[in-house]
């Protein structure tokens, strides 16, 4: 492995675990009434989305971004210049085997001292060629960052608004179980119920086909402006006026139902003596 894919790699690692530290921040802050909107639940979801990917990244060993020719070529000799390093450390740490195997059989404690002293210079030599390794790191990172933060300020975008595809189709699923629980048929009062389970119905379908359109437009993008100016998209009039109508539809469905509740109740005249 290339030291650019480490310090690739190393990227990945350190957002990985930025992340973590921000779902579970937000877990934390999630509960109780403020776990009633999905606004914070969107936001955990895109995370954990988010963190997915990297993980499955790092795990796979997934080669590094490739970046500019001139950044390329620029890499390529930083990472000889790591290859060297690494060289040299390995003969000084082969070096202080030597010298430590030596000082084992040595009986004299003078003997002994000054291969010591031999082993410290030695170790001084490699404390500086990692030194030079940690900042062949930095200038690597410095020349992938960039195109990194653009790569996952888009895959969070993504992950987000996936993760509002997802709590929309969530809401739709429950809506429905909840409204299979009902008696429609047997009480008035789980019929209203249901009218209104209707409306939510609808109204969390068009959340998750707008959702998923506004998804198909921020993929076909390769900016991250256009991307962040894809949640301004809004439904077309007649997708709103589809909505409109499916809502007054169902208002009508309840206050019918209200209504012909109100007829059953019939008034017993006064008894007279």
């Amino acid at each position: 492995m290339n030291n650019s894919d480490k310090v690739y790699q190393q990227l990945l690692q350190q957002s990985m675990n930025v992340i973590a530290r921000q779902i579970q921040s937000l877990e934390q802050k999630n509960r109780g009434l403020r776990a009633l909107t999905d606004k914070t639940t969107v936001e955990i979801e895109g995370l954990k989305l988010q963190y997915s990917e990297l993980k499955k990244a790092y795990q796979a060993h997934q080669e590094r971004i490739q970046v500019s020719e001139r950044k390329e070529a620029k890499l390529d000799k930083l990472d000889e210049k790591s290859n060297n390093i690494s060289e040299q450390q390995q003969e000084h740490i082969d070096k202080i085997s030597e010298l430590k195997q030596a000082q084992s059989n040595m009986k004299t404690a003078r003997a002994k001292r000054k291969v010591a002293k031999e082993i410290i210079k030695q170790q001084e030599i490699i404390q500086k060629l990692q030194k030079q390794q940690a900042r062949i790191d930095l200038r690597q990172k410095a020349v992938m960052l960039p195109k990194f933060y653009r790569m996952k300020k888009r895959a969070k975008l993504l992950n987000r608004q996936q993760a509002k595809i997802n709590q929309a189709a969530f809401n739709m699923q429950d809506n429905q179980a909840l409204k299979e629980m009902l008696e429609p048929e047997n009480k008035v009062r789980d019929r209203v119920r249901s009218a209104i389970y209707d409306i939510k119905g609808a109204y969390y379908q068009r959340k998750f086909e707008h959702s998923q359109a506004v998804l198909e437009t921020m993929k076909d993008s390769k900016s991250n402006i256009v991307i962040r100016g894809a949640n301004a998209i809004t439904m077309s009039k007649k997708a709103a006026n589809v909505l409109r109508t499916a809502a007054k539809k169902g208002m009508d469905a309840v206050h019918s139902l209200m209504e012909e509740n109100s007829n059953t109740t019939v008034k017993q005249p006064m008894s007279t003596r």
